[in-house]
């Protein structure tokens, strides 16, 4: 700065490595007012629309959005969008890494009505640029697919992931890594619908072809067999899912170490395993010790930590140990709350559980007034995803008990009618209604 001054190029240049280095290394609050002073310099010298002002404008956006300042990090980014647009149109690589960068932080707040139009953009530029079968083109398609996903509308998701599987097949072959991707989106999609015979076959095929070029003891191969064990033990073919758990556990053990994430993943499969072959006694301990391991490990609030204690209360719950498993599951429900809202598929599921434990000991004012505010607050996700239709089962369940059977009938004809939209008539999801 006292060579060049403040605003020279060489002063700049210096000015975004140290940013880049302190936002490496943890120090956010340093590294901001570096970029934004990189911003403001790059826009006074080189006008709002040259790349190098655009380039800094992204960084800025995704320093405020690894900070946790979405809000900010959002509006900076639908500016970068429209100034690449504008610039350059949308087949430019610079407009559709800014698209894909505003998807992606969309998903992360968890926006999902805002993230379809902007992956729908995304796949118009990259289908403008490079035509419908090139690889960044059946990305963006994944991008669309999985939004669809997460938004709980499957019939279209699963159309998408077809054609994805399809195009990969075609451009990339059967093996490569991202026709295997292709592979377990559309299992892990179809298992989530109900559709457990296929997505087996699917698994079975991904385990095989990992195997196969990877070797018996790579990552990827271990987390494909038990993806495969689960499909088993859903499908209560249990002493084939033992086999293939008991083998991708001790080849997790061996790789990672025993207290690794995907080693305690593993372990935890193994509990809900046992369980499902009513081993509660061998159960148990597994479901303890990767609860206590995910907490070290991840912390109380992590993902990971919340499906163990979740986990551990169901299976309580299942031993007729209500009061053990009560405050297991407010404990779940209270930090989904905390983390996501009351509107949110994972906090909906939380307080079903609780209304669940509730009806079965006889508290059913405080499982009916669960039950209906859990419904008000799945209204935002539409009558036909997966976690209102489980609300509506909820609460009909609980006036059925209730003797409340006109209500009650009423509540399942309403799911069965969003099941069937969901899940087409006489899926196994709609069948159980």
């Amino acid at each position: 700065e006292l060579a060049f001054g403040s605003k020279s190029p060489t002063t700049i240049v210096v000015l975004e490595n140290l940013a880049s280095f302190l936002a490496r290394i943890g120090e956010s609050m340093e590294a901001e007012p570096l970029l934004r002073r990189v911003l403001d310099a790059r826009e006074s010298t080189f006008g709002p629309m040259h790349p190098d002002t655009l380039q800094a404008l992204s960084k800025l956006a995704a320093q405020l959005a690894s900070a946790g300042d979405h809000q900010e990090a959002l509006r900076l980014l639908k500016r970068a969008n429209e100034l690449n647009l504008e610039a350059f149109g949308i087949a430019h690589p610079s407009s559709l890494a800014a698209l894909h960068s505003t998807a992606a932080l969309l998903q992360k707040m968890r926006r999902h009505s805002e993230v379809d139009p902007v992956l729908r953009q995304c796949f118009q530029g990259a289908q403008a640029s490079l035509g419908t079968t090139h690889p960044p083109t059946l990305q963006a398609l994944d991008n669309i697919a999985n939004s669809l996903a997460a938004a709980g509308r499957y019939p279209e998701a699963e159309v998408i992931y077809r054609g994805v599987l399809s195009g990969r097949e075609s451009s990339l072959g059967h093996c490569h890594a991202e026709t295997v991707t292709s592979l377990s989106r559309l299992a892990g999609l179809l298992q989530t619908m109900g559709n457990h015979v296929e997505a087996n076959v699917l698994f079975e095929r991904i385990l095989n072809t990992n195997d196969s070029l990877l070797g018996p003891n790579h990552p990827d191969t271990l987390l494909a067999m038990d993806s495969l064990a689960t499909s088993m033990r859903v499908m209560a073919r249990l002493s084939e899912a033992e086999k293939l758990a008991k083998r991708a556990l001790e080849g997790a053990r061996a790789i990672f170490g025993a207290s690794h994430a995907i080693t305690l993943q593993f372990l935890n499969n193994s509990a809900m395993l046992l369980q499902a072959m009513g081993k509660h006694r061998e159960a148990e301990p597994l479901f303890k010790s990767t609860l206590d391991a995910r907490e070290a490990l991840l912390g109380p609030h992590s993902p990971d930590t919340l499906q163990s204690v979740s986990n551990l209360a169901m299976h309580l719950e299942a031993g007729g140990e209500y009061s053990e498993a009560e405050p297991l599951l407010r404990r779940v429900r209270d930090c989904k709350i905390s983390m996501f809202g009351c509107s949110h598929p994972e906090t909906l599921t939380a307080t079903n559980d609780l209304v669940v434990l509730l009806r079965e000991t006889a508290r059913f004012e405080e499982a009916e007034r669960l039950a209906k505010e859990a419904l008000a607050d799945a209204e935002p996700l539409g009558p036909n995803h997966r976690c209102t239709i489980q609300t509506l089962v909820s609460l009909a369940t609980l006036m059925q008990v209730m003797g409340q059977h006109h209500e009650s009938e009423q509540l399942f004809r309403m799911a069965l009618v969003s099941s069937e939209a969901t899940f087409t008539r006489g899926h196994p999801s709609s069948l159980n209604i």
